[in-house]
């Protein structure tokens, strides 16, 4: 027994050693780099209108074991346009391609996949009248002249890129793009009428400047994956993004200036229903988070928006929301201090359009809250908690209130709780409320008019009921 399976480790080795000497003759004799490069010079300025620089072709086995690959090197695509950043139109220090060794032995045919980009450059240009310097395929059917092999396809399963640096500038819209260390696997399948796409995404920067908006986007150290599927007029996906800096910037205000952003967004698209789903999309601004989920979509009779989008948001701290209000309007914020907890809840559904607003069904909860705002309120107010509903469509009294479930406050010397509701918003507001007040007479001195010469003393505690109108 033993020794019929030295005999079969030894018959197994001499064709490993025999294999291995068959690839390396074909690498070494057959496939040089002499041979194969002049072949891909030719066949690319055949498939290319501009100038094509290639410095060494090689076809590779040990090194991307256990597939054969062809490795190029030091690609340039030359195609200089006036005013363009630059005339080199694409430079790649290394690309790697799998290659069907099979048809390229046969039928001479250069079909590569799984393929590599490493340190490489693009520059993608459009003039003001709409000419770019990246329409360089050739495009006619003439046959181009017969070669030892044809690169014939470059069937595309996986692309990996590696430090890629990127510049779009449109001329004609007023876009500049500028994407810096782009590191991506992209991954990519066709059957039938289905396209399947995973894209996982990083890089140091992002910058996108659109002049005709007045927009100024940033995004630093962004790290991501999209993942989708496009079966006929529908597009299922989901976007993630790890935490990435952002600064958004219109008309020279910043609305966001090196925020910490997070991205989970699950959705769906329906072209023909022009209807978009949201399932538990999730959205973060320097922690501030927010649970979108939901659909709206546009009736293509009336053109209206039709939305049914519930939210989530829980614990958003006042000072964070305060810091991301934009510079102009901070004066509004002027003599107000606050802080505390607010979350939230609700629904949004119904029908936009020029008379008509969707229905706002909103739950809102304060948790310790503080509140000093002397033009308004005479003494600070803290122990702020509060459980609110509010339902409007910012247009009907009938079906707009405000109905307090639960608020209460104390200053520094008394306490009150309160509830009510108060409707008829867009017009004599009316307010029925019952209150609780534990009352401190002598810290309410403050609002007695001087001319009065009076002053408060004594505790006040009970109940209050109040109906009036403004």
């Amino acid at each position: 027994m033993k020794k019929i399976i030295k005999r079969v480790l030894i018959a197994l080795g001499s064709l490993l050693v025999l294999l291995i000497i068959a690839i390396s003759f074909a690498l070494w004799f057959v496939f040089t780099p002499e041979r194969i490069t002049p072949v891909i010079n030719k066949q690319a300025q055949n498939l290319l209108t501009c100038e094509v620089e290639i410095g060494n072709v090689e076809l590779t086995f040990f090194s991307t074991f256990p597939q054969f690959a062809l490795k190029v090197d030091d690609i340039l695509l030359i195609n200089p346009v006036e005013n363009a950043q630059s005339d080199t139109l694409v430079s790649v220090e290394r690309l790697i391609g799998a290659i069907d060794i099979v048809a390229f032995w046969k039928e001479n045919k250069v079909i590569l996949s799984d393929v590599s980009l490493i340190n490489g450059n693009i520059n993608a240009y459009v003039d003001s009248l709409g000419n770019a310097n990246f329409h360089v395929f050739v495009t006619d059917t003439t046959e181009t002249p017969e070669s030892e092999f044809t690169l014939s396809l470059i069937d595309i399963g996986k692309v990996e890129l590696k430090n890629i640096n990127a510049s779009f500038i449109d001329e004609a819209s007023k876009i500049n793009t500028l994407i810096k260390n782009l590191n991506a696997d992209i991954w990519g399948t066709i059957i039938d009428n289905t396209i399947n796409t995973d894209i996982k995404l990083s890089g140091s920067k992002i910058s996108y400047i659109d002049d005709t908006f007045k927009i100024n986007t940033s995004i630093n150290n962004y790290n991501g994956e999209i993942k989708g599927t496009i079966f006929e007029d529908s597009i299922s996906a989901d976007i993630i993004f790890n935490e990435s800096i952002i600064t958004f910037e219109q008309a020279g205000e910043k609305y966001l200036d090196n925020a910490r952003v997070k991205v989970n967004l699950p959705f769906q698209i329906f072209q023909s229903w022009q209807q978009y789903n949201f399932n538990k999309a999730e959205l973060s601004v320097n922690e501030l988070g927010l649970l979108l989920d939901g659909s709206f979509g546009f009736d293509s009779a009336t053109g209206d928006l039709i939305s049914n989008i519930n939210y989530d948001l829980k614990k958003w701290v006042i000072k964070d929301i305060q810091a991301l209000v934009p510079a102009s309007f901070q004066s509004y914020l002027d003599g107000i201090d606050t802080d505390g907890l607010i979350t939230s809840s609700g629904n949004i559904s119904g029908i936009f359009n020029d008379s008509l607003m969707p229905l706002m069904d909103i739950h809102l909860v304060l948790g310790n809250a503080y509140l000093n705002y002397s033009e308004i309120l005479p003494l600070p107010l803290s122990g702020i908690n509060g459980d609110i509903n509010i339902s409007t469509d910012w247009i009907n009294d009938e079906i707009s209130y405000i109905r307090i479930n639960r608020l209460d406050a104390r200053t520094p010397q008394s306490t009150f709780e309160t509830k009510g509701t108060i409707n008829k918003l867009f017009s004599d507001v009316y307010s029925s409320l019952t209150t609780n007040a534990n009352i401190n007479l002598s810290e309410f001195n403050q609002m007695l008019n001087d001319s009065l010469n009076a002053e408060m003393k004594g505790l006040v505690q009970g109940y209050i009921r109040s109906d009036f109108s403004i």
